[in-house]
């Protein structure tokens, strides 16, 4: 799919039912400009190694992976129809800085 024409990536979390990721298309753009894997994501949302809700309700997860800290914003919210527990994180931002 090419880039422009990505509206928001939409993934499971692997392993957190009912758990769902919205990547923005600004932060897709993002993780593909820096090559970070999807994989690399998810794994910063499941196992964060510092995870912090900021004033303006973002959220932040770091990690570091291989030589790389790996740095997401996003949101968290709730669908009007969400089923038992179903959270949305919306991703608004992909980083990294080299170690």
């Amino acid at each position: 799919m090419p880039h422009g024409d990505i509206i928001a990536s939409v993934l499971s979390f692997p392993n957190l039912n009912g758990y769902h990721v919205i990547i923005l298309p600004h932060a897709e753009e993002y993780r593909d400009t820096y090559t970070i894997p999807l994989s690399e994501v998810l794994l910063t949302l499941n196992d964060p190694e510092l995870h912090e809700g900021l004033a303006n309700e973002r959220y932040t997860a770091e990690k570091t992976i291989g030589k790389r800290r790996i740095y997401l914003y996003y949101y968290q919210t709730l669908t009007v129809q969400a089923q038992d527990h179903e959270l949305y994180a919306i991703i608004d931002f992909v980083g990294f800085s080299d170690l």
